[in-house]
């Protein structure tokens, strides 16, 4: 996590950098990921920290992995108040 942090901090710190990336596109490509990347750590982190004392091992990181992924996959469905409403004709 030390690097994505690090990663994170210049992504944000000086987008333009992210710009001049895409130039070269893998560079752009990671420096752009790394916010993202950092939230999915510290996430699965503070997961396996709780879950620690319940699991161990494979389950453990099963378990981490998937608390993660619910996690991020509902934040965007509950942020959007027009699911399933219709548009008027």
């Amino acid at each position: 996590m030390i690097i994505t942090g690090i990663g994170a901090f210049v992504a944000l710190t000086m987008p333009w950098l992210v710009i001049i990336g895409s130039f070269l596109i893998i560079p752009g490509l990671v420096l752009a990921s790394m916010p993202t990347a950092l939230m999915y750590g510290v996430a699965f982190a503070l997961f396996r920290l709780l879950l620690g004392s319940f699991l161990s091992g494979v389950p453990l990181n099963v378990m981490s992995g998937a608390a993660t992924l619910a996690l991020f996959w509902t934040i965007p469905s509950q942020a959007s108040p027009g699911r399933g409403a219709r548009w008027p004709a």
